[in-house]
């Protein structure tokens, strides 16, 4: 892909400056960055080259890989689905593709409208930098990550006022207010992307994903933008569940990865 059209490259800098708040951002070449999170290893939405917008040599791929393997990390990259030319060149690198990321775009209020298995009122607050512990920690018990509390809490202060936290209080009859999910907003390039998106797992199945998507787009309006967009892995069968609520695929990204395990590539 030589050209690219502008809401396409909005979106691709919209994510790398979110992921440059939750990793360290290296520039190996002209607009090639790449992202490390020594704390986060095995994550690949943190630890990633981009080449979605940029073509790279083999040269510099290489040089890209050993900057991951100094670090004990797989090297994993990123490139549009139609990039054939960039394709080739991973595998013969020895790259494999491992996953797909559909970036989903929305541009009108959700559908509220769902059959919930259980009665649920719900609240949706925006975190104050003195409740970043209880975010830090609804994220870490919704993607099951406890053990990376700290690093995250760490990171998340240090860019507090970059981004938007939103997080969802979910009570059942006279039950008091429990925690139950949520999400962060991120605005960059004129568009606001969610990230972040997480219910705990008792939770689910009761709207508070839609609530926290709904009360997201509103800032659409807060600041005059078009649309809201995310991103989900296709390893997580989420598209279908996202497409209820209004978003529209706007393109794809295929993950590749080259595997790295005590001083061997595997």
């Amino acid at each position: 892909m030589k050209r690219f059209a502008e809401p396409y490259l909005n979106m691709e800098a919209n994510e790398e400056g979110f992921c440059s708040l939750w990793a360290d951002r290296i520039r190996i070449y002209k607009d090639i960055h790449l992202f490390i999170n020594k704390k986060m290893p095995s994550d690949y939405f943190y630890n990633r080259l981009n080449l979605c917008n940029a073509e790279i040599s083999s040269e510099r791929l290489k040089k890209a890989e050993h900057r991951y393997f100094m670090n004990n990390i797989n090297c994993y990259v990123y490139v549009h689905e139609k990039n054939a030319d960039s394709q080739r060149m991973l595998i013969r690198a020895g790259f494999r593709w491992i996953d797909t990321m559909d970036v989903l775009t929305l541009a009108r209020e959700p559908d509220l409208d769902s059959k919930n298995k259980t009665p649920t009122d719900m609240s949706i607050i925006k975190v104050k930098h003195a409740d970043v512990s209880n975010w830090v920690s609804t994220f870490c018990d919704s993607f099951e990550i406890l053990e990376m509390q700290a690093e995250i809490k760490q990171r998340i202060e240090r860019s507090f006022d970059k981004m938007i936290l939103l997080i969802s209080y979910a009570c059942s009859g006279n039950s008091a207010p429990q925690v139950g999910g949520c999400c962060a907003l991120f605005i960059n390039r004129g568009i606001i992307g969610l990230y972040c998106l997480g219910t705990i797992p008792k939770f689910r199945g009761r709207g508070l994903a839609r609530k926290l998507v709904a009360n997201g787009f509103q800032y659409t309006s807060n600041y005059d933008l078009d649309y809201l967009f995310l991103q989900t892995f296709e390893s997580q069968d989420l598209s279908a569940f996202y497409s209820k609520f209004g978003f529209k695929l706007a393109y794809k990204k295929r993950v590749f990865e080259k595997k790295y395990h005590n001083g061997f590539i595997v």
